[in-house]
Formats: C-alpha cells, sequence, structure tokens
C-alpha cells in the first residue's frame, strides 16, 4: 500500500475549501458560525472513493451530521448537482 502524503491531501483539501468559500454546500454555514456550533468544515469524496483527492471529486460540507452524510449520496459535483453557495473555512481535522 502507498503512503498518503499529508502535505499533498491537506493542499487539495484548502483548495476545495476556497473554491466552495469556506461554506458547507449542503446547508451554507460558514465557519464562524460552524465554530459557535462546535462544528467544522470537512472534505467529502463525491464518488465515494477514498484515495480520489482530485478537486472535481472534493467538495465542502461542515461536520453536521445532516450534511455530511446525506453528502454521500450526492451522485456528482457541486454546480451539476445545484449546489452552489459561497462559503468560509474553518479548521479541520482528517
Amino acid at each position: 500500500m502507498r503512503p498518503v502524503d499529508t502535505r499533498a491531501r491537506r493542499a487539495v483539501r484548502d483548495e476545495v475549501f476556497r473554491r466552495d468559500g469556506y461554506r458547507c454546500q449542503r446547508c451554507g454555514r460558514g465557519r464562524e458560525e460552524l465554530a459557535q456550533l462546535g462544528l467544522q468544515l470537512e472534505a467529502h469524496h463525491v464518488n465515494n472513493l477514498p484515495a480520489d483527492h482530485r478537486p472535481e471529486n472534493l467538495v465542502t460540507l461542515c461536520s453536521d451530521g445532516a450534511c455530511h452524510p446525506r453528502g454521500d449520496h450526492l451522485g456528482n459535483t457541486p454546480k451539476s448537482s445545484g449546489l452552489i453557495f459561497t462559503y468560509k473555512l474553518g479548521d479541520i481535522s482528517d
């Protein structure tokens, strides 16, 4: 098994957060609001393949159980699924 390059993963994740305006693509909450709720932004793999770190396969979702688990069924990118918001980034844990 090939080792994961954590720096490269974080760079792609940060790129996706910037692209998505640092907001959850499901609920639209930004990092400040999420932090007040004890939540954070996460990069979700649209095709459910955790090794596929291409930006077009990632979407920004928050850690709220109503957002990230439901993201498992998005099936496509935010633009093609109609989920268009402007977002703000928060610290995330892997």
